[in-house]
């Protein structure tokens, strides 16, 4: 049974060797979880270590912009999923119909994400909740939107919910919030 506390530690000098990794299992590694992309063995002195660009785990990006390493979510939403634009402008209404309107900061046109995904196993439901979970809907994480905007932007995520359908069938929905 897949839960979100089910988390196997991995430190950089005892691998686990000889261990079997199924799809959507997550490992704590460093100073980051990692997601399990593809099901693979590490044996025979063969260790294929959580690391950004392997085609066996993912959840972590590098941020040219900060120069370091940053959470990364990397599940792909349903179709239907929503993107909301409401640009912050400041306006003013004078006595004769007339109104003048301007930008209302620096970053005015943040994105608001409406995600579903649905008919996830319970492995995929957990490791996508337990993502959001681990940013206690404060820390930010990186994520390429959906067309059109097919972009890598920073996020948060301060609210989710995972409905249990059937056995196996379980739909999650979250809403991101762009932050600058």
């Amino acid at each position: 049974m897949a839960s979100i506390y089910n988390i196997q530690n991995w430190s950089a000098g005892i691998s686990p060797n000889f261990t079997s990794f199924a799809a959507n299992d997550i490992v704590k590694y460093g100073n980051f979880y990692w997601y399990c992309i593809k099901d693979h063995t590490n044996s025979g002195g063969t260790t294929y270590t959580p690391a950004k660009g392997s085609v066996y785990w993912g959840g972590v990006i590098y941020s040219t912009n900060l120069a370091t390493d940053q959470p990364y979510f990397l599940w792909t939403p349903s179709y239907g999923s929503n993107t909301t634009q409401a640009p912050r402008v400041n306006s003013i209404r004078f006595g004769d119909g007339y109104e003048q309107r301007i930008k209302d900061g620096v970053y005015t046109h943040l994105l608001r994400l409406d995600l579903t995904f649905d008919g996830r196993g319970e492995k995929e439901t957990a490791a996508i909740v337990h993502f959001l979970d681990s940013k206690h809907a404060i820390e930010t994480f990186y994520y390429k939107t959906q067309p059109p905007y097919e972009k890598v932007k920073k996020f948060v995520c301060k609210n989710w919910a995972s409905n249990f359908v059937f056995k196996d069938n379980f739909t999650v929905t979250a809403s991101f919030e762009e932050v600058s």
